[in-house]
């Protein structure tokens, strides 16, 4: 009987691990989370989109050494066919991200021809665009470094186009829930979610407002943002 149960397990064991499993960052002494995986058709490929947060494990490492890594696979001989260092800080691309905040958390979502990359700092979500119409993933280049911007409401309660900041994101928060609350400042901006909706040139998606870096309290809102 015993033998039968372990005959079972070994059986399913088999039906289900998948033996193919490869490592995506295996560089020395660097750790990869956060990360996010997508399946892509570009022509007559089928890719895999890997991105994660690539850093050392001690928070002052972190800040000095943390990077947002893109890495393109064909999907079924999972070679690697490029890798994009997207995010970090000091990054200058026509746009500079402040070197003293850690970033944190990138995400990626394809539109189109387009794959739209996101990672926050501790103050601001920053964005760059890929166009991947492009059959040869290995001469893709990543866009210009922006910061996203999503509709809210200002001080007066208009609705207004505005950068995704934790400053501009507690005004938001004031109006519509007639408060000033602190924990509501000084938190970042991010996307953890994976699910979007599409309605047109607009998706919808979950934004968070984290104090999971600013050592505040946590807190989220659900906002939309608008492709430009």
């Amino acid at each position: 009987m015993i033998n039968d149960m372990t005959r079972e397990l070994y059986d399913l064991r088999a039906k289900t691990v998948d033996l193919t499993a490869f490592v995506v960052n295996d560089e020395e002494d660097l750790y990869a989370h956060e990360s996010q995986i997508v399946i892509t058709r570009v022509g007559s490929k089928t890719l895999l989109l890997v991105m994660y947060m690539r850093n050392q494990t001690l928070t002052t490492e972190w800040e000095l050494s943390g990077h947002a890594i893109l890495k393109v696979f064909e999907l079924t001989t999972k070679k690697l066919l490029k890798t994009f260092d997207l995010f970090y800080p000091g990054l200058s691309a026509d746009l500079t991200m402040p070197a003293d905040e850690i970033i944190n958390v990138p995400r990626m979502y394809v539109t189109g021809a387009t794959l739209k990359c996101f990672c926050p700092n501790e103050s601001t979500l920053y964005e760059r665009d890929i166009d991947i119409s492009g059959i040869d993933p290995t001469v893709w280049t990543a866009g210009n470094l922006v910061v996203t911007e999503m509709y809210m409401k200002d001080s007066g309660g208009n609705t207004v186009l505005a950068d995704v900041t934790s400053t501009n994101i507690q005004t938001h928060l004031k109006y519509v829930l007639g408060d000033d609350y602190a924990g509501y400042a000084n938190m970042m901006p991010l996307f953890r979610n994976m699910n979007i909706a599409k309605s047109g040139i607009n998706w919808y998606t979950v934004l968070e407002f984290s104090g999971e870096k600013s050592r505040i309290l946590s807190s989220k809102c659900i906002s939309h943002h608008t492709l430009k």
